[in-house]
């Protein structure tokens, strides 16, 4: 099984904000006006690809966790107000955008194809076949979109993406103050709560893929 150390967790950020510094230069995002109702919201699967294609999305989470969140964490870029971690660029992210913008996030990893980090301990992995297990992070909408029922046509859409690649199940952790919308979308506690590093205390949450 692929362990990341601390040491080459770090290299791999320095690697990335090399490649997004690079990036970020020539990289131009069009505005999109404020959502309502009637507009029409793309949903999509961005794969592991070019990194300029994630600078946008790396941007939207770090205007979520450390702007309006407050949470300092250690591996955001303050200087390019970006965020990303260690399970970067190789995760798949459904993303929902309004014409050029990406309103919506929910990244997806598979524990098969390695680079996990700790969230093999700490989801308790072991209790599964991996080769049937996705695993849910940044899960995330826009404060200016909320309300629009996006964050559960995301998570409709990465069910029927892990469906499709023979997955069985969805572990992601949710805070205490939005368990009801987890519970209203299927998901159900299968552990009992834990602390996060980064995040206070979560409970970590199974969605079973009929």
């Amino acid at each position: 099984m692929l362990r990341i150390t601390e040491q080459s967790a770090l290299r791999v950020q320095n690697t990335i904000s090399s490649k997004v510094n690079d990036n970020l230069t020539n990289l131009k995002i069009k505005d999109a006006p404020v959502c309502a109702i009637d507009e029409e919201i793309q949903y999509s699967v961005l794969s592991s690809n070019l990194i300029k294609h994630r600078v946008e999305i790396y941007k939207l989470w770090y205007d979520v966790y450390c702007t309006e969140m407050c949470r300092d964490l250690y591996r955001a870029d303050h200087i390019n107000k970006i965020l990303f971690d260690e399970l970067e660029p190789h995760s798949e992210i459904i993303i929902a955008k309004v014409g050029y913008k990406i309103i919506g996030t929910l990244r997806l990893n598979i524990p098969e194809q390695g680079a996990i980090s700790y969230y093999d301990d700490f989801y308790e992995l072991n209790r599964f076949d991996k080769s049937i297990v996705g695993i849910g992070t940044k899960y995330m909408v826009h404060p200016d979109y909320r309300g629009n029922n996006i964050s559960h046509a995301l998570m409709r859409y990465a069910v029927d993406h892990l469906r499709s690649i023979g997955k069985k199940y969805l572990i992601i952790d949710c805070s205490p103050r939005v368990y009801k919308l987890f519970d209203k979308l299927g998901f159900f506690q299968y552990l009992a709560e834990k602390n996060c590093t980064n995040y206070g205390r979560v409970k970590v949450m199974k969605y079973e893929i009929l």
